[in-house]
């Protein structure tokens, strides 16, 4: 049997090297040292561990009450940035996918680059944001063409060889697509076409890729074509793909073989010489530079361990921990009512997601009190800001709260209340002509004056 085996795997790596292929890589090829650059389960731990640090430091209370939970809970990998971005950080988040640009060329990229010469490969289509692969190729004199940026692939032609970084690269953060709500949105047109017509025409050869952007779309990466050119995808000895991964193979109408093979020994059978100065891959990987870099952009004023407590707040709502998440709502409640907390505008964005809470709960009363906690943090704030941008973004905010407190008062029966606060808020959101709140208050009084009449 481990002879059949044998013979079957080197028929493979023959058969692979009989005519040119498209090689898609992705994290797995870079952590190896010296790039060390972590796989995403590895970072996504990185952010939770240090995001649970803050939080803890923050408020002592949640890590006596909800340490265990929280450690115990397993957040999605896929789902993890889209609540980062969302519950607290937004665009800024995006600096931290700079620190996944590595040390140093390892050996799967200056193999990839051997294979190139070699002209086994046509195209790498690469998921990663690091210059890894690129920084081979120079360091070789390897001469590739790449695109990362929409215009770049709005232009591209079938220029061979080249790297596709669908996802962008860190020479350009405004091409990064990394959270779920991106993907879910699918890669665009012209990066589709280009991936399909090269795709469909040669053996596609997954290395590194873990098969989750498929999550999103079953042709997130087209392979449906010719039954001629095999998918070969390799994994790590000892591990398997999915069910739901080999299903979309088998829908492919191609066939697909599964190589069990670590990197970068899969190019030893290829044949690929590795460079005897890059062969420590095995040493221990040291992510502390990284952690560094994550801990300080967590501590940034816009975020802190309020807003670390903002995101474990929306991990509990987005996995439906109802009894951990009305825990951690009693906890921050408790001491954000205390007369001699100090106050950070960060604290106003868990103001709101508690009242909102609570109105959804129908504790109107309690939603009163955070929501009119919320207002008077935003009335202080504004008395040290002098920008007009930073007036702008206080009224804004002052006038959703404001139509958040009119909502309770109507939901109370307080309906002329209800009207003060509506009318408040029209008039904030006109000194900043925000016309979509003005439009919510109009209608939110059209709404009290037909319950308002109705019960005279």
């Amino acid at each position: 049997f481990i002879k059949e085996f044998i013979l079957m795997q080197k028929e493979i790596f023959n058969e692979l090297l009989e005519k040119p292929f498209v090689i898609v890589a992705g994290a797995g090829i870079s952590m190896l040292a010296p790039a060390s650059i972590p796989g995403w389960w590895d970072f996504n731990n990185i952010l939770k561990e240090i995001i649970f640090k803050k939080a803890f430091k923050q408020l002592p209370e949640i890590k006596n009450q909800l340490e265990s939970t929280l450690k115990s809970t397993k957040i999605p990998v896929t789902a993890f940035s889209d609540i980062i971005v969302n519950s607290i950080a937004g665009s800024s988040y995006f600096k931290l996918l700079e620190l996944l640009e590595g040390n140093a060329p390892n050996a799967n990229h200056y193999s990839l680059g051997s294979l190139v010469k070699d002209k086994k490969i046509l195209s790498i289509i690469t998921t990663n944001f690091d210059t890894l692969i690129e920084q081979a190729f120079r360091k070789e004199e390897i001469h590739i063409s790449v695109y990362s940026t929409e215009d770049d692939f709005s232009s591209l032609e079938n220029s061979y060889p080249n790297i596709l970084k669908i996802h962008g690269s860190v020479t350009n953060k405004e091409t990064f697509i990394d959270t779920v709500t991106q993907k879910y949105k699918g890669l665009n047109k012209h990066k589709k076409f280009h991936l399909q017509s090269i795709t469909s025409k040669y053996p596609l050869v997954f290395i590194g890729f873990s098969g989750n952007d498929y999550i999103f779309e079953k042709d997130y990466i087209p392979i449906k074509g010719n039954q001629n050119n095999p998918i070969y995808w390799v994994v790590r000895k000892g591990s398997s793909l999915n069910e739901d991964l080999l299903a979309i193979l088998k829908a492919s109408g191609r066939e697909y073989k599964i190589i069990e093979e670590d990197l970068p020994d899969f190019f030893v059978k290829l044949g690929i010489e590795i460079k005897k100065d890059i062969t420590n891959g095995k040493e221990d990987i040291d992510y502390s530079v990284i952690e560094k870099e994550v801990d300080s952009f967590f501590d940034q004023p816009h975020i802190s361990g309020w807003g670390c407590i903002a995101i474990i707040y929306d991990i509990l709502y987005k996995l439906a921990k109802i009894n951990e998440l009305n825990q951690l709502t009693d906890i921050i409640q408790e001491v954000l009512l205390e007369k001699n907390c100090e106050i950070d505008i960060v604290q106003t964005v868990l103001l709101t997601k508690l009242a909102i809470n609570k109105m959804m709960k129908q504790e109107y009363n309690s939603a009163l009190i955070l929501n009119n906690l919320n207002i008077k943090i935003w009335e202080e704030i504004s008395q040290r800001q002098t920008s007009y941008e930073e007036i702008k973004e206080n009224k804004n905010n002052q006038s959703t709260i404001y139509n958040n407190i009119g909502l309770c008062y109507i939901e109370l029966g307080q309906y002329r209340e209800a009207f003060n606060c509506f009318s408040k808020s029209i008039e904030l959101c006109e000194e900043t002509k925000n016309m979509k709140n003005i439009v919510i208050s109009k209608f939110n009084i059209a709404r009290f004056t037909y319950l308002y009449c109705t019960k005279d």
